[in-house]
Parts: structure tokens; sequence; C-alpha cells
């Protein structure tokens, strides 16, 4: 049996645990707060308390616990919780370290296409970043430092701008108008990742977007036409992973 374990048992990450297990996975995840670990072990999902401050402060044992598997899936996004990003990006960095010092074979780390800015045109894997603010610039220090690795096999999924049926849609802004083309549904994150664990191969990059996505989720309904316009002119392709692996969007248009 293999095992994975989740470092950032957020909403998707215990989404992610439960679609893992039912392949069985030998799944377990971090979260940084024990009233977070008993509701996840509510859920029947094997979780322990780990804070990043940016060192790894939690118990020797649940450390062992987390980091002796196979595969780990690092999904922690930049937020509040970090005060400045270089906190952030030191805190993946002691992540990949710890995995590293118990011979972790597989890493994957969620990145987010905000990556690639408002470059227009459309933008494939070989497109340069071009971060444009802190967070940006931590996400594209992290992905350096990850290609740095060339000893285990190492992920990066650049999502879209993630959606579920189950979560409200936030009040509009003009940013979320002009990176509303470009979206995921929560389900084909969670088979992304299976795929990459059940095949790895190295060092590889992919975006998951929608490919046939042509609605507009988080869109203002009184914006101007001229933001609308700018919105299309950027379109990310999430089409290389089905290309070299096989994956097939199951959610390829997201009505609501």
């Amino acid at each position: 049996m293999k095992s994975v374990s989740i470092i950032g048992l957020n909403t998707w990450g215990r989404a992610l645990a439960r679609y893992l297990k039912q392949f069985g996975y030998d799944v377990k995840g971090s979260t940084r707060t024990y009233e977070k670990v008993e509701s996840a072990r509510l859920q029947e999902l094997e979780a322990y308390q780990l804070e990043l401050t940016p060192e790894i402060n939690a118990s020797p044992e649940d450390i062992n616990a987390l980091f002796n598997v196979d595969a780990l899936v690092i999904n922690i996004p930049p937020s509040r919780y970090f005060f400045h990003n270089h906190d952030y990006v030191k805190s993946i960095q002691n992540i990949i370290n710890e995995a590293l010092l118990h011979t972790v074979s597989h890493i994957i780390f969620i990145s987010s296409t905000t990556i690639l800015g408002s470059q227009p045109g459309i933008l494939n894997e070989t497109t340069l970043p071009k971060p444009y603010n802190e967070v940006t610039h931590a996400l594209s220090q992290i992905e350096s430092m990850l290609n740095q690795l060339d000893t285990i096999h190492c992920d990066i999924l650049r999502l879209g701008k993630f959606i579920d049926p189950n979560l409200i849609p936030h009040h509009s802004t003009k940013d979320d108008i002009l990176s509303s083309l470009n979206l995921i549904h929560a389900e084909d994150c969670c088979r992304a990742v299976y795929l990459l664990l059940k095949m790895p191969c190295g060092r590889r990059l992919y975006h998951l977007v929608a490919p046939t996505l042509q609605i507009q989720y988080f869109l203002n309904h009184h914006a101007s036409l001229e933001d609308r316009q700018q919105a299309a002119q950027q379109i990310i392709e999430g089409t290389k992973i089905c290309q070299e692996l096989g994956f097939v969007y199951q959610n390829p248009e997201i009505i609501t």
C-alpha cells in the first residue's frame, strides 16, 4: 500500500484525503491547531498537529508519522497566517528538507496559475512566470527551489481559480473578473493528484484549468464591457497533463 501525507488538511486537503483513501492509499495529514486535528479525526482521517513558525513545530513522534511516507503533497497556500512571505518560503523549504531527511520519494506542490500574472494571450507551461506581488514572488521562489531537486520525483501543480458547487461565491472584484475564465473544479484537482501519484516521473509542471470553460463564475454582472473584454484576453491552457498522462477533465464546463 502506498503511503501519502498531505501537509495542509484544509477543506480541499480533506477532500483529497478521502478521495485517495478510496483507492487504497494509506493517507495521513497535518493541520495547525488541535481543534482542527480533532475535527479531521472525527471524519476518520489520520491527522497530526503541525505548525510552521516558519520552523516545524510538532512533536518528534508526529513528525515521524507525517514524513515516513512514500509521497508528500504540500497543500499550504500563502495566507495571512504567515506575517511575511519570506516566512512562507522558509516554511515550505523546511518541509522539503524534512521530507528529504526522511527519504520521501515523491513531492507534489500545489501552486497557482496566478504566478503567470496578467500576461495576455494563451499561456501554457512554457510561459515564463510573471510574479506581480509578494505572494506570487514567494510561489516563484518555491517553484525554483523545487526545480533544483534532482534526486526525487517532484511535481508542481498550478491550479486555476478553485471552485466547488458547495462553495458560496464571494463578492466579485476586478481581480476576480480578470481571472474568471481560468477555473478548475475540486474533483478534477483530486483526480490529477491521484494520477501524479500513480505515475511518478522526475520533475514535472502542469496547469490544471478547465479546458472548455467559457463562462465567468465570479463575474460581477455589472462589470463594464471593457472589463469583460480584458477578462477574455488571458487563457491558461491546461491540456499538457492530458497529452502526457492521459488525464481527462470530468468537469470541463462549470455551470453555476
